[in-house]
Order: structure tokens, then sequence, then C-alpha cells
């Protein structure tokens, strides 16, 4: 029950950020497509060939990067502690948005 929780929690996870994919990569990709010679651009099987490589690229360096971080991740688990983490994180990150909001008003412009 546990496990098919967590897959459908990673499920609705994964569907909520294409929003950030297409603000973030949509834009990305968008210019540089713009930036390729007319003559590539006009040709779709080169255009396509450009995008895909493009996309390739992105999710394997997003995969390395995820493994690298959850290496690390398993590791420091493996020697510490990690009951009071989820705890620790949520002070974090809500100390970090009342430090955005701050800065944002122009009250902690040196952030």
């Amino acid at each position: 029950m546990e496990s098919s929780q967590g897959i459908i929690a990673a499920f609705i996870l994964g569907l909520f950020s294409t929003v950030h994919c297409l603000g973030m990569c949509g834009g990305i990709i968008g210019e540089l497509s713009l930036s390729l010679p007319e003559r590539v651009r006009m040709h779709r099987g080169r255009l396509l060939s450009f995008v895909t490589t493009y996309n390739i690229g992105r999710i394997i360096s997003y995969s390395f990067a995820g493994m690298i971080v959850g290496y690390l991740g398993a590791k420091a688990a493996a020697y510490t502690d990690m009951s009071d983490g989820p705890s620790i994180l949520r002070h974090t990150g809500v100390v970090m948005m009342i430090a955005i909001g701050l800065y944002l008003a122009g009250w902690l412009p040196q952030l």
C-alpha cells in the first residue's frame, strides 16, 4: 500500500511540474531553435534532430544530477539519524520563504 502511494505521489508531482518544464525548457528550446540558421529551421528533419539532441542531453544531465544527489543523500542517511530530517527541511523552507518575501518587499535587499 505504501509503495503504491509513493508511485501515485511521484506521478502527480511529475504531472504538475509539467508547467515548470513548459515555462523553462520551452522558452530555452524556442530561443535555441530560433537561433539556428534558416536553412536548418525550414527543414523539419534537421530541426527535429537539434530539438531531440537537446532534450536527450537535458534528460541525461538531470538524471545524472539526480543520481549524484540520491547517492550523497543515501550515504548521509546511512551515517546519521534522519528522523528529524523532514522537520529540518520544513523549517528551512519556511525561513527561506520568509527571507525571499522580505527581499521582494525591499526590506532585506542584501539577500
